[in-house]
């Protein structure tokens, strides 16, 4: 029994393991690169006092060795809490994006309506018709001429 459960859950986790390690591979290289670029958050305003310039850096972490801002970065990523945002300092990054996502699922939901209202006859037109017009507007049978080297351009590719 357990070696079913094991069986049928492992994909399972391999799959999760692997979002959980792109997730930290994105969120390092984005720390890293936001760390490398010249200048910073405070760089583009008017010159300030050095005393508002400190408490500016002590509440964005911006004082803390890089060490520290990393972790509290995975930290803050992992629990959802993004902290002040640079440009609105009267808001949180979470309450932007909250305002935002409802205009953001909608927008993915139409895209998605219409490339199912696409893709859906155009294939069943190249499914039923080999070798004519609807056939030839599909990328995957266009690739299959491609040389091996190339193929990794295919979105079947990246997805499975």
């Amino acid at each position: 029994m357990a070696s079913a459960l094991t069986h049928r859950f492992f994909p399972l986790l391999r799959a999760l393991a692997g979002v959980l390690a792109v997730a930290w591979a994105v969120a390092t290289v984005t720390f890293v690169l936001m760390r490398a670029i010249p200048g910073g958050p405070l760089s583009k305003e008017r010159q300030v006092p050095a005393a508002v310039q400190a408490a500016i850096e002590a509440r964005y972490h911006l004082d803390a060795p890089w060490w520290r801002q990393y972790a509290l970065y995975l930290k803050d990523a992992a629990t959802g809490r993004f902290g002040p945002s640079y440009d609105d300092p009267g808001r949180t990054v979470g309450e932007i994006i909250a305002m935002r996502l409802p205009i953001s699922v909608a927008l993915g939901a139409c895209s998605l309506v219409l490339s199912l209202a696409l893709a859906f006859p155009l294939g069943v037109a190249a499914a039923t018709r080999p070798g004519r017009w609807p056939a030839l507007l599909t990328w995957e049978s266009n690739l299959t001429w491609w040389p091996r080297r190339w193929r990794w351009c295919s979105p079947s590719a990246w997805c499975g």
